[in-house]
Formats: C-alpha cells, sequence, structure tokens
C-alpha cells in the first residue's frame, strides 16, 4: 500500500507529456484536371482542395507547407472560399507568430508561397529541392513551372533560420521527414510519430486518396515507378492506411472531425 502511494506520488509529480496532434487546414477549394492528379485518368475536372497542416510534436508547433496569399492568384485558379492559412491558424486560436518550425514539402508557390507571418520559425526543406529550385528561375525569369523567384528570395532573407536536410531526416523528435515521391525531384513526405499512432502528410506525392488507395501513381511526376514505391512506403509508415493524408482530396474534410471551420484532427 506504501509502495502504490509513493508510485502515484511520483506520477503526479511528473509533468505531462507535450500534445502530439495533427490538423489539416483546408484553405480554398476549386476543380482540377483528373488527368494531372491520376496516372492515365482523363481530363475532366474533379472537386480539389487546398490544404496545409499543422503539428504539435515534443513541444514544437510546426506548420506543413504554407500555402498562399495573393487574392489575384486565387481568383486566377477559381479558388472559392479562399482564406490565407495565418487567417486558419488564427481561427483555431493559433497566433502565426507562435509557430516554431515550418517544413516546406516541395518549392511551388502553393506551398511556400507565405512564409512572411512566420518570422520566428525555422523553416525545412531538402536541399536538393532548393538547388532544383534555383536552377530553374533567376532575374530574366521569375516563373516557371510552379516555382516562383520570390518566394526563394523569401526563403534565402530567412538567414540562419532556413535549415536544409539530406534524404531522410529527424530535425524534430517524432517529425520524421522522408525524401521521396517524386512530384518535383526532391519533394518530401512528412512522418508524425504520436504515442498512439503515425501519422503520414503525402503532400503532392499523393493528391486524392485514390493515389493511395488503388494505387496510382500522380499524374504530374518524372518517375511514376517510384512514385508509386513513394505511395506504398507511406501506407507501411502509417499506423493504419486512413492515416496517410493526401494533399488536395477535399474528402479530407469528410474522413476527419472538424474542430474548428476549415480545421479537420486526423486521428
Amino acid at each position: 500500500m506504501i509502495a502504490l502511494a509513493l508510485a502515484l506520488a511520483c506520477s503526479a509529480d511528473r509533468p505531462a507529456p507535450p500534445p502530439c496532434e495533427v490538423y489539416a487546414l483546408q484553405y480554398g477549394r476549386s476543380t482540377f484536371k483528373k488527368s494531372n492528379l491520376v496516372a492515365g485518368a482523363p481530363e475532366d475536372r474533379v472537386p480539389f482542395g487546398w490544404w496545409a497542416w499543422l503539428v504539435r510534436v515534443s513541444g514544437h508547433r510546426v506548420l506543413v507547407d504554407t500555402g498562399f496569399a495573393d487574392p489575384e492568384v486565387a481568383r486566377r485558379w477559381r479558388v472559392e472560399d479562399f482564406s490565407p492559412v495565418p487567417a486558419v491558424l488564427e481561427g483555431f486560436g493559433v497566433a502565426p507568430k507562435s509557430i516554431s518550425d515550418v517544413v516546406i514539402t516541395h518549392a511551388h508557390w502553393d506551398h511556400v508561397g507565405h512564409l512572411a507571418p512566420y518570422g520566428g520559425a525555422t523553416i525545412w526543406l531538402q536541399d536538393e529541392e532548393l538547388a532544383w529550385a534555383r536552377s530553374r528561375v533567376g532575374p530574366e525569369r521569375p516563373e516557371r513551372g510552379g516555382v516562383r523567384l520570390r518566394d526563394l528570395e523569401a526563403l534565402d532573407s530567412a538567414g540562419d533560420r532556413l535549415r536544409t536536410v539530406s534524404g531522410d531526416a529527424e530535425p524534430i523528435p517524432g517529425l520524421v521527414l522522408h525524401e521521396g515521391g517524386h512530384h518535383t525531384p526532391h519533394s518530401q513526405w512528412v512522418e508524425v510519430r504520436c504515442p498512439e499512432r503515425t501519422v503520414v502528410l503525402a503532400s503532392d506525392n499523393a493528391y486524392l486518396y485514390e493515389n493511395l488507395e488503388t494505387p496510382v501513381a500522380i499524374g504530374s511526376t518524372s518517375d511514376a515507378a517510384a512514385n508509386l514505391a513513394a505511395l506504398r512506403r507511406m501506407r507501411a509508415t502509417a499506423s493504419s492506411p486512413r492515416l496517410v493524408v493526401p494533399g488536395h482530396d477535399p474528402q479530407v474534410a469528410a474522413r476527419f472531425e472538424e474542430v474548428a471551420p476549415g480545421v479537420v484532427v486526423i486521428r
């Protein structure tokens, strides 16, 4: 009895572990040509969600991808219910300045297009992805194939807050970055190891649930075989296939519980 009381007292003194949670943040809706999303699919347009992700792990608040903020770009791409990611975060009670880390899965404008609100965050991306993006654009060609010079300049202005990794890496305990998927040559996906579950954020390496569940490669990959291999690895990494979250499927909002406008919890 005394031993049990001592054990309970010690347990009460032990600080609770920091929360480990994953949230998907929807900042707009549109349609997109399915042939770009699923290899071999027809040209028909299908529903398309615009997502970023918030991760709480090991005492860090991590934003995975930043979306974009330009209303004119939203109009051009016919994005409905557009609300930039900082506004979605604030609606969930999260101040953008409280984000400790930003993971950039790849260098396309809708994933790295709005870094300014996270001025205190450490930024993580693959070193070869950054080199590839820099080789695509310059003063004489400020935008090419989804890569924009102004986004790279924003990355450079981060100074020593910009950190690169090479291949698989765990920059924060429980947050693992995996190179692979070939949406861009060195795009990455994110594994989140919580005590009770492991979640995978595929980003554009799997646009839709159809890519993951068939499986079938994305339509915009330079290496379909490598993309399929990455899809299989994602499914093997997550605690359950349902915990692999694709990058642009609006069905994410239907498959998980909404906890704030535009925010669903992945569990």
